[in-house]
C-alpha cells in the first residue's frame, strides 16, 4: 500500500496557520507587532524609555520629533549593544531552561541644524533615524510525561468538522494530514460508516490508557527595524513642533520541532512505535509605514510638558510554511497481517505555502512631564496607551479571509496605559540615570491565570565632553508566558508556563557636527 496514495493534500493556506496550536495564530502575531519595544540611544534607555517630554536627543525622531527642536547643533550617533534572554519553562513538574546570546546594532542616526533668522521660528532640525524597535530572538524548550493525552488526541479531533463529521483525508489541516500520510491516524469504517482511529490512541486492546514523553524546542529569529526621517522646530524657545516618517521592514522565522517517544501502555508487550517529531517552520517577511506627529511646551522654567501621536503601521507581509513529520514505527504489522509493516516514515508538503495580506496595527497616544531641578538633573515620566483590539488584517490572497482572525483580535485584546520613568544626576562631566517602565497585560480576560504584563528596570551613566558624548544603559526585563503544544476538547490542554527574563547592555557615542 502506497501511503502516500492514500490523499492528496488540499492546501487549505488560511486554516494552517489558524487555531493549530503548532503555528502562532494570525491573532497573536498582531499582538507581536503591535507591542514593540524599540531600542533608543543609551540615555533615553537608561530613563526607562521615557522621553515624550524631554527632547535634545536623536531618540526624539522616534518617540517625539518636536524634541529634535532642541538642538542647537547637529549631531550624529550610534549604539552597540548585546543581550540575554533567559526562558525557564515549566512542563508536567519538569523545569528547562533555555537561553540566547547576541548583538546587534540597536540604534544609530544623524542630525542636521538650520539656524532660522525668522521670528518666532528660531531653528530646525532634520534627522534620520535607525532604530530596532521589535527584537524576536528567543529559544523555548519544555520536556516532559504526560498521562492524561497525546497530541494523537488532538489529531483525531482535527479530522471531524463542527457537526461530528470525518473530513475527508484530502481536506485535513496540514499537520493532521501529515499524520495521515504516516499513519499515526487512519480511516475505518464503522457500522457502515467512515470514521477515524489511531494505533497509538484509545485502543479498546490493548487499553486506552498511555502516557508519554513529550518534548518540543521553538527558536524565534528576526526582529523589526525602523528608518525615521523627521523634522523638529524651536518657536521662541517655549514651543517645540515636529513630525517624522517610520519606514519599518519585518524578518520574523520560528523554526517548532515537537516529538513524542517512550510510549507506555497497560499492555507493556505493546510498542508499536518509538516516536515521532512533527516540524514546522514559519517566515514572515514584509515592510510597513506610520507617522507620528508631536509637541512640547515649557509653560513655566523648569517644566516641560510633551505630547505626541504615532499612527497605525500599515505593513504588506508575506508568509512562508513549511511542515514534515516523521514517524519511527517499530517493525509494526499495521494491519496484522504480515505484509504492511511499519518502520520509519516521513511526509511533507510538496511546497511551500505561500500567503500574503495587509495589517494594520493600532495607534499610540503619549504623553509626558519632566522637571528639572536647575542644572543638578531632572525627573521624567510618559504614560502611552494603546488599544491593541484594533488591529485589522487583509488578506491578499484569493480564497483566504480573516473575519474570524479579525474578531478574535476584537475579543482577546484591549486598551492598557504603559508607564515610564526615569531620573538624571548631574555631576560635572557625569550624568547618573535610572528608570523603569511597566506595561500591562493586553489581554481583557487573564490566560490560563497568567498575568502578560512585563516589567523593565532600567540604569546606567554618561559622560559629556564638548567634542564627544558617552552613555553606557542597562535595561532588565521579566515577565510570564504560557503556550499549549495543541487543544483538545476531551480533556485538559497541556499547558507549558515559562519566564522570560531578558538582559540588555547598550552603549552609546555621540559627536557634534558642528
Amino acid at each position: 500500500m502506497n501511503i502516500f496514495g492514500k490523499g492528496v493534500l488540499l492546501l487549505q493556506i488560511m486554516l494552517f496557520f489558524s487555531f493549530s496550536g503548532y503555528a502562532q495564530s494570525y491573532s497573536e502575531t498582531a499582538l507581536l507587532f503591535s507591542r514593540t519595544t524599540p531600542n533608543l540611544s543609551g540615555r533615553f534607555s537608561a530613563l526607562g524609555g521615557a522621553g515624550v517630554s524631554l527632547g535634545g536627543d536623536l531618540s526624539s525622531a522616534f518617540l517625539n520629533p518636536a524634541g529634535l527642536g532642541m538642538y542647537n547643533k547637529g549631531e550624529a550617533s550610534a549604539s552597540l549593544g548585546i543581550s540575554n534572554n533567559q526562558l525557564t519553562s515549566t512542563y508536567f513538574g519538569s523545569s528547562l531552561n533555555s537561553g540566547k546570546t547576541g548583538g546587534n546594532i540597536p540604534f544609530f542616526g544623524i542630525n542636521f541644524f538650520t539656524e532660522k533668522d525668522g521670528d518666532p521660528v528660531i531653528s530646525g532640525s532634520f534627522a534620520v533615524t535607525y532604530n530596532r524597535v521589535n527584537d524576536f530572538n528567543r529559544t523555548m524548550s519544555y520536556q516532559g510525561r504526560n498521562t492524561t493525552s497525546s497530541i494523537i488526541d488532538y489529531f483525531l479531533d482535527d479530522a471531524y468538522d463542527s457537526n461530528g463529521i470525518p473530513i475527508d483525508p484530502r481536506d485535513l489541516n496540514i499537520p493532521t494530514n501529515l499524520a495521515f500520510e504516516t499513519y499515526l491516524i487512519d480511516t475505518v469504517r464503522v457500522n457502515n460508516q467512515p470514521d477515524y482511529f489511531s494505533a497509538l490512541g484509545l485502543l479498546p486492546d490493548p487499553a486506552d490508557f498511555r502516557n508519554v514523553n513529550q518534548r518540543e524546542r521553538i527558536e524565534t529569529t528576526g526582529g523589526e527595524n525602523q528608518w525615521n526621517f523627521s523634522y523638529g522646530i524651536n518657536i521662541s524657545d517655549k514651543y517645540f513642533i515636529g513630525g517624522g516618517l517610520g519606514l519599518r521592514n519585518v524578518r520574523y522565522q520560528n523554526k517548532k520541532s515537537y516529538s513524542e517517544f517512550d510510549f507506555e501502555y497497560l499492555n507493556a508487550a505493546y510498542q508499536p512505535i518509538n516516536g515521532f517529531t512533527l516540524e514546522e517552520n514559519l517566515t514572515i517577511t514584509g515592510s510597513g509605514y506610520n507617522f507620528v506627529l508631536g509637541g512640547i511646551a515649557r509653560p513655566v522654567d523648569g517644566l516641560q510638558v510633551g505630547f505626541a501621536y504615532e499612527s497605525p503601521t500599515w505593513y504588506e507581509l508575506s508568509d512562508v510554511y513549511s511542515a514534515k513529520l516523521n514517524a519511527d514505527w517499530n517493525n509494526f504489522d499495521y494491519y496484522l497481517d504480515g505484509q504492511t509493516i511499519l518502520n520509519n516514515i516521513s511526509a511533507s508538503l510538496s511546497k511551500d505555502i505561500v500567503t500574503e495580506y495587509k495589517l494594520k496595527t493600532p495607534g499610540k497616544i503619549s504623553g509626558g512631564l519632566s522637571y528639572f531641578i536647575g542644572k543638578r538633573g531632572f525627573i521624567t515620566a510618559d504614560v502611552e496607551s494603546t488599544n491593541f483590539g484594533k488591529s485589522v488584517y487583509t488578506s491578499k490572497t484569493q480564497g483566504v479571509g480573516f473575519d474570524s482572525d479579525n474578531s478574535s483580535i476584537r475579543s482577546l485584546y484591549t486598551k492598557t496605559l504603559t508607564y515610564k520613568v526615569g531620573t538624571e544626576i548631574r555631576s560635572g562631566n557625569l550624568r547618573f540615570r535610572a528608570g523603569g517602565s511597566y506595561r500591562p497585560d493586553p489581554y481583557i480576560t487573564k490566560q490560563n491565570e497568567i498575568s502578560r504584563s512585563l516589567t523593565t528596570i532600567t540604569g546606567g551613566i554618561g559622560y559629556r565632553k564638548t567634542k564627544y558624548n558617552l552613555d553606557i544603559a542597562l535595561t532588565y526585563g521579566s515577565g510570564n508566558q504560557s503556550y499549549r503544544p495543541y487543544r483538545i476538547p476531551s480533556s485538559e490542554s497541556p499547558l507549558v508556563k515559562s519566564k522570560l527574563t531578558n538582559l540588555f547592555l547598550r552603549v552609546s557615542a555621540s559627536i557634534p557636527l558642528q
